[in-house]
């Protein structure tokens, strides 16, 4: 037999409905104790502010993700037996997660909100991404054993490209009425082969170095030594 949900639980569930409808500053903690059936008082006891209470919000989806892709992590790099793991399987690690979890279930509040933050990520204080990002980012430095052509800065454009374009099927996932997006029946492992094998490419392709002075700061692709500079 299901029990309803605590008090902390119907508050983070209201106010992420009302954070990906209206905004971070169009939900007042008034509108989220309407929401969520509950006193104010119980909001400062759980969160103690409408920003901490937002990344609570964040912490209760991410964490699980997190913790699934260092479970795959850890089994890729088992397998390699002490070797660089596969470039494609360490890539699946951090992405099928993600990927299955919003198509997991009823994510739609969720995926409004994760995109608006994408775009206005001053609605968190510095540093939060990294607290909650920072085992994972480390981790995932096996892509320098993995990518032996390039140097560990290109590594970290292509990860931050990486996450732009997991980002943009996020919203594509939360926008899935939208005619001029993907179809709407696409499912998670469509997506995601889709998604491994552009971002594969990207990784794999030759190093990028910037031209000199007076080019305008255009860049040209060609090989990198490891100990080269940039």
């Amino acid at each position: 037999m299901s029990h309803p949900p605590g008090t902390r639980d119907r508050v983070l569930d209201a106010a992420e409905k009302l954070f990906s409808r209206n905004g971070f500053d169009g939900s007042s903690l008034r509108m989220i104790t309407a929401e969520a059936g509950v006193n104010l008082a119980a909001v400062h006891y759980h969160f103690g502010s409408k920003e901490e209470l937002l990344r609570a919000i964040l912490r209760r989806h991410v964490e699980p993700i997190n913790e699934r892709r260092l479970g795959l992590l850890d089994a890729a790099i088992a397998r390699a037996d002490g070797k660089p793991p596969p470039l494609d399987e360490i890539l699946e690690a951090f992405l099928r997660p993600a990927i299955e979890y919003i198509h997991g279930g009823r994510r739609t509040h969720l995926m409004r909100l994760v995109a608006m933050l994408h775009s206005n990520p001053e609605l968190l204080p510095a540093g939060f991404f990294h607290e909650i990002f920072d085992t994972v980012i480390q981790r995932f430095r096996v892509l320098e054993r993995a990518l032996p052509h390039l140097q560990a800065d290109e590594i970290v454009w292509r990860f931050h490209f990486m996450i732009g374009a997991m980002m943009q099927c996020v919203s594509d996932v939360a926008a899935k009425n939208d005619p001029r997006l993907l179809k709407p029946d696409v499912s998670a492992e469509e997506m995601l082969q889709r998604l491994l094998s552009f971002v594969k490419a990207g990784f794999e392709a030759p190093a990028t170095s910037a031209e000199g002075e007076g080019n305008g700061g255009g860049y040209r692709s060609r090989p990198l030594n490891r100990g080269a500079k940039s």
